[in-house]
């Protein structure tokens, strides 16, 4: 499940760069919870009277000196980082608006929508009572991977991140739902960023059916993915030797069933016949496997296996 550690009690404030450096020296990323011998470091990060205000004041004088390429969001900044992890507070708002409006406020900061993530980080409050968070936990050894698929979801605990604690999210096991909190909160994130996460998969859950409900189409796997399925609109013939070489090529399984996908649809729009997905029926892989029966039975992929109407999904609940 997901962790929190028990801090030591005598956690004092930290600079960013004391904990930058400490980061560099026990992080790995191929053992995430490597991450979790930097809890007390964290919550000191957290703790420090000036941190967050130098990072606003610092993306406000760059704002004003014309520098297009700050690292703020509605609600993140970037506080700096490494090739193997970054640091970034997020910020956290009560809803304030209503209707469609407060829909997409609830969008940008995920409340309300279950999801795991394909990476592991630790977070800490910084500052506010937190928002409130639905943990549960799953077994991705288990999921094909498409749409409406159900999934074995086990409720863990229900918490906040007050400030001073904190919490270590694992890759791909742990679901939350987070919960707008009732005041302003800020809150910290150590993101590790392992290779394999590239190209690790994400989910959005409806834990009340027990199903995956959506992937969320920012996760950078579905946004490489997605080059390919583009290819296949807008291509002609000169397309398919790079949609072949993904699809033959890639270790992915999201980016090899994009460019079948391509490679079938763009066949088809040339008038050529496509045998494509003949050669991935029996595929090793069950995703692949059913992408390609979905193609050879119907011609088109089912509206849970595409990946445009797949990442869509989740916004017309």
């Amino acid at each position: 499940m997901a962790i929190t550690p028990t801090l030591s009690g005598h956690t004092q404030p930290l600079d960013l760069d004391g904990f930058m450096a400490l980061a560099r020296a026990q992080v790995d990323v191929n053992e995430p919870e490597s991450a979790l011998q930097l809890a007390d470091a964290l919550a000191g990060l957290a703790q420090h009277p000036h941190l967050i205000r130098d990072a606003i004041q610092k993306q406000a004088d760059a704002f004003l000196q014309g520098n297009r390429q700050v690292s703020y969001t509605p609600q993140s900044i970037i506080l700096a980082g490494s090739e193997s992890f970054y640091v970034r507070a997020n910020i956290w708002t009560p809803p304030r608006l209503s209707g469609a409006i407060r829909e997409q406020e609830e969008r940008i900061f995920s409340y309300n929508l279950a999801h795991d993530h394909n990476f592991a980080f630790l977070t800490a409050g910084c500052f506010g009572s937190g928002y409130r968070t639905e943990i549960f936990e799953y077994d991705p050894s288990q999921v094909v991977g498409y749409v409406g698929e159900p999934v074995e979801l086990t409720a863990l605990e229900e918490t906040t991140l007050p400030q001073g604690k904190v919490m270590f999210y694992r890759e791909r096991r742990d679901i939350h739902i987070q919960h707008a909190p009732t005041e302003l909160s800020i809150s910290l994130n150590l993101m590790l960023l392992s290779p394999r996460s590239q190209d690790t998969e994400q989910y959005f859950f409806d834990t009340h059916k027990g199903v995956i409900s959506g992937i969320p189409e920012a996760a950078y796997v579905y946004r490489k993915a997605s080059l390919a399925a583009l290819l296949g609109m807008i291509g002609d013939g000169d397309a398919l030797p790079t949609l072949h070489a993904l699809l033959d090529g890639q270790p992915n399984r999201r980016i090899r069933v994009s460019a079948m996908q391509a490679i079938h649809s763009l066949q088809t729009r040339l008038e050529q016949h496509s045998y494509i997905s003949r050669r991935f029926v029996d595929d090793a892989d069950p995703l692949m496997a059913m992408a390609a029966r979905s193609l050879h039975d119907g011609g088109r992929l089912d509206a849970g296996l595409d990946l445009a109407s797949a990442a869509d999904l989740y916004k017309r609940d």
